[in-house]
């Protein structure tokens, strides 16, 4: 095990540690921070918009992994993720991507399904023994270690504020048994990749994609005060410049509001573009702006 993989499952047991204190004061978006276990965003309605039939290959933040699954669902087979969380890498395409690779969707449902108990211990056994070395290792690490605690860590350590119970709504691969095989198939021929870093590392660390999506980390960040305006302005221009594909589009600043098109931190960025063709999915409530590059 290299130094890096030896310093996460440290990072992960001290995280782990910290949370069953009454001090724990982390937040999110940490190096080492609690993972979404699914997405709280409307991806399916959302993708079902696109033409993303013609697009090859994408990057979008790795997270819960179901911007990754959904686009791959879609037809997309080049995945390249990025995280600051480093644990997204373990929970996604360790632990979520090896339980759809061999488990079925009753009992992948099962498995997420928020419970502990026996049955879900055998599947999270069984998912483990299927994991590529490296994280097998890990998450045989964790287990021993957690033993003298209780075997929920997992539940626990890869759980957010989500509402587990409409990820079938949310997530395309995951609203029937049929989608579901569709998406092992397709999962089988698809790579996903990630690499730990910040969105200002996106411009020197990638290369250039037919999609981008970034979730609503610009959002997020202008409200934190992580990020000024500005910055956010010449990040987008940067990314749109640099990261696309002569067909390329841009995803970012996923809003949630019943009044969607003046909510949203980057709504005024937006609208100042000049140089992109604008576009807006919606559905509900929420909103997805688009950055296509112009023909």
């Amino acid at each position: 095990m290299n130094k890096q993989r030896e310093k996460d499952l440290e990072q992960t047991i001290k995280l782990y540690d910290e949370l069953q204190s009454d001090y724990y004061l982390g937040i999110d978006f940490e190096e080492y921070s609690k993972i979404y276990s699914f997405t709280n965003e409307y991806l399916a309605n959302m993708f079902l918009q696109m033409n993303l039939s013609c697009k090859k290959n994408a990057l979008t933040v790795l997270s819960s992994g179901d911007h990754a699954f959904n686009l791959i669902y879609m037809g997309i087979e080049n995945i390249d993720t990025f995280d600051s969380n480093r644990l997204t890498e373990y929970y996604a395409l360790g632990l979520k991507k090896t339980a759809i690779q061999c488990l079925n969707y009753n009992e992948f449902m099962k498995l997420f399904s928020g419970k502990i108990e026996r049955k879900q211990i055998e599947l999270l056994n069984y998912v483990i023994q299927n994991m590529e070395p490296e994280y097998r290792n890990y998450f045989e690490t964790l287990i021993a270690y957690f033993k003298k605690y209780s075997f929920d860590y997992v539940i626990h350590l890869f759980r957010s504020d989500t509402d587990i119970s409409q990820k079938d709504i949310k997530n395309i691969y995951l609203r029937s048994d049929v989608n579901y095989h569709k998406m092992q198939k397709r999962l089988a021929e698809a790579t996903i990749s990630f690499k730990h870093c910040d969105v200002l590392n996106i411009p020197k660390d990638f290369g250039k994609y037919d999609l981008v999506e970034l979730s609503n980390i610009l959002g997020v960040s202008v409200n934190r005060n992580w990020l000024q305006k500005k910055r956010v302005s010449d990040l987008l221009c940067q990314i749109y410049n640099n990261n696309l594909n002569e067909h390329g589009e841009l995803l970012f600043d996923y809003s949630w509001g019943n009044d969607f098109r003046t909510v949203g931190a980057c709504s005024d960025i937006y609208d100042n573009v000049s140089y992109a063709n604008k576009k807006e999915y919606a559905y509900m409530n929420d909103l997805i702006r688009s950055l296509k590059k112009q023909l």
